[in-house]
Parts: C-alpha cells; sequence; structure tokens
C-alpha cells in the first residue's frame, strides 16, 4: 500500500511551496530592496523557503513509491497471462504463451496495459478490460460457444459461398473468376438474407439478419477443417495473398482449429472442379 504518511507530507510540502511563491512575490514587489519594509519581507520568503529545502528527498521517497506500484502492476499484469493459462490447461484447452501474446486454441490476445484484445485469425473479435486472468478465460469460453453455437452446414455453407461467387461475377467484382476474399464475406452476408423469410417480405435493416466476419472465418475454418470439396465434385479454391494486397488489408487469415497458431491466408476464392 501506499504510505499514507507519505501523501500527507507531499500535501503539506505543497502547501508550503504555494506559501513560499507568495512570500517570494510579495518581496519581488518592492522595489527598494535597501529600504526598511526589504527585510523583513526577505526574512518571510526566506522562512518559507526553508520549510521547502527538503522537498528534493520527498520526491525521491515518492519516486520510490510510483516505483513499486508499477512493479504491482506489471506482477497483477504477469498473474493474469498464469491464471489463463492454468484455466486453459484444466479445460483442456490448447495454449501457448510468446513473448507479448497469446495462443489459447483458436483466439489470440493481444495486452496493453489492462485491455485484452481478442483476435480470431485475422479479425478482432473482442477487446475488453480485465486483470483477472480467469474471468478473461469466461469470455473466451463464451465467445467460442457462440461461435460454435452458430447454426452450420457444410452443405449449405457451401451453397452459400457459391452463390456469393455468382453474385461477385455478375457485379464484376472477380479478376478471371477470382472473387477477393472480402467481397465473397460481403456477398455471403447478403446470400444469407434469401434464407431469412422476414427480409424477404419485408427488406429493411430491422429484418436483417447479422453475419459477422468472426463468423465468417469460423465457419471457413472449419469447412476446412474436413477439407475443402462439397462432396459434389466441386471443390472450393482460394489464392494466396501478394504483398500488395496483405499491406492494404485486402485479405483474410482464417484461424486454426487444430493448436496450430494460424490458419491459411486467403486473398480470393473461386469453384473448380474436384
Amino acid at each position: 500500500m501506499i504510505d499514507d504518511d507519505l501523501l500527507k507530507s507531499a500535501r503539506e510540502k505543497s502547501r508550503d511551496l504555494a506559501k513560499a511563491k507568495r512570500a517570494v512575490d510579495e518581496f519581488l514587489k518592492v522595489k527598494d530592496h535597501s529600504g526598511i519594509n526589504a527585510l523583513p519581507l526577505f526574512e518571510k520568503a526566506a522562512g518559507e523557503l526553508h520549510k521547502v529545502s527538503h522537498e528534493r528527498l520527498l520526491v525521491e521517497r515518492l519516486e520510490e513509491e510510483r516505483k513499486k506500484l508499477e512493479k504491482r502492476a506489471v506482477e497483477a499484469l504477469q498473474r493474469r497471462r498464469e491464471e489463463l493459462h492454468k484455466s486453459a490447461a484444466e479445460a483442456g484447452w490448447t495454449a501457448r504463451r510468446l513473448q507479448d501474446f497469446d495462443f489459447v486454441e483458436c483466439f489470440r490476445l493481444d495486452y496493453r496495459g489492462e485491455q485484452v484484445s481478442v483476435k480470431l485469425g485475422s479479425e478482432r473479435c473482442d477487446s475488453f478490460n480485465e486483470t483477472d486472468g480467469n474471468k478473461v478465460f469466461v469470455r473466451l469460453q463464451q465467445e467460442l460457444s457462440k461461435l460454435r453455437d452458430f447454426p452450420f452446414s457444410r452443405d449449405n455453407f457451401f451453397r452459400m459461398v457459391k452463390e456469393a461467387l455468382h453474385m461477385g461475377r455478375v457485379f464484376g467484382y472477380d479478376n478471371d473468376g477470382k472473387v477477393p476474399i472480402r467481397r465473397v464475406y460481403a456477398l455471403c452476408a447478403l446470400a444469407r438474407q434469401t434464407k431469412n423469410e422476414k427480409f424477404m417480405r419485408n427488406p429493411n435493416g430491422k429484418n436483417f439478419q447479422d453475419y459477422s466476419i468472426c463468423q465468417f472465418v469460423f465457419d471457413m475454418a472449419r469447412f476446412g477443417q474436413s477439407g475443402w470439396r462439397d462432396g459434389r465434385g466441386e471443390r472450393l479454391s482460394s489464392q494466396t495473398p501478394n504483398m500488395a494486397s496483405a499491406v492494404e488489408k485486402k485479405t483474410l487469415t482464417l484461424p486454426s482449429l487444430d493448436g496450430a497458431e494460424a490458419g491459411p491466408q486467403l486473398a480470393a476464392l473461386w469453384i473448380e472442379k474436384a
């Protein structure tokens, strides 16, 4: 704990410093320093300054306390990661600790002070302030449950992507039949609405069913986990990013669902015969 007496002393010193400043200002207002009125004003200023002559010792003690607080903060953040990994291990989750970030199951966690940033592949899916590693793990469990509980069928997913690719070619978003991956995602969100009866009856924003980018990369990863063929003689093919598309953030990185650090990077998609 911070030394309360030290802070009280600092408060008193700050008051003494304010008094000293006022006394010095009064002395400086006297134009004739050889006059009789100058001496008492000087003695008053000197006396007030003497009271704060030991302020450097106070500053040094305050700096010591600051360093103690800083050390406690670092230790608390260190414990957060230790608690997180312990909770993950007890739940049977894969977890890898690197210097500045962690991989826990399919998530990457980056830290900035108390802030925790959770990414799924290349996409950030959550960000919050938390110093308790057990509570961080609970948030990850909730996020993974939400992703897994989202309705998914390999056949329906392939049909949705195929429809999105067709729209991409119709709208001219493709390059020789290959549609940029982020366009594919946007068109998939649109294609999903064709199965949304509320939206089809009354197409407005209220009836639009959300399909998050994190859910898309998770669904893409679990589709690819069992292979990229659809069982009907077609295959979902992908183009890896070049330097330009990566720098311009036109790509997606899928999460790894098998304990690896990261999944494949995608720049564009198309369908070809298997």
